[in-house]
């Protein structure tokens, strides 16, 4: 965001969650100056996300691999975004070009925080129509492919089509 905030500030990156990490992430954001352009809300509720989320232009999640090898493989919190019409904006890794397809978001390479800084500036920068028809695209892909009824639908398949 320090990256991005250096060309514009009209930007505001609310990120929710709690953790060890706050303190440094609230040092980093008054160090770079970006208190404007950040806000960290902390932990919520479902009920709060739920009437969050639609609010939103777009759902960030870069992910990254841990010094400790711990990743995300398939982050729910993504699907959670695109089923409530974002676009998704995520990292190149392990299978999430199978959740951010072309014309859904953006993925660029994990750790490069000035790829993922020029994907957001051309995030906010698409076309009203061009963002609602991404928005469109992201739900659509949530619904058709990540609902319970199709993973319901798609396990019983594989069991039907073990037993035949």
């Amino acid at each position: 965001m320090g990256i991005l905030a250096r060309t514009r500030k009209d930007f505001v990156v609310q990120i929710v969650g709690d953790g060890v990490l706050r303190p440094s992430m609230e040092k980093r954001i008054q160090e770079l100056g970006i208190g404007g352009q950040m806000e960290l809300l902390g932990k919520r509720d479902a009920t709060f996300l739920r009437e969050w989320l639609p609010q939103q232009d777009c759902f960030v999640l870069p992910c990254v691999i841990g010094k400790d090898g711990n990743r995300d493989g398939m982050p729910l919190a993504l699907r959670e975004g695109m089923a409530c019409g974002l676009p998704a904006l995520s990292t190149q890794l392990l299978g999430l070009h199978e959740t951010v397809s072309p014309g859904t978001g953006y993925l660029v390479e994990a750790g490069n925080a000035p790829a993922l800084a020029r994907q957001m500036e051309q995030m906010m920068d698409l076309p009203a129509a061009d963002h609602a028809a991404m928005c469109r695209a992201a739900r659509a892909k949530a619904q058709n492919e990540f609902s319970l009824i199709h993973e319901v639908t798609m396990l019983q398949n594989w069991m039907q089509a073990a037993l035949a």
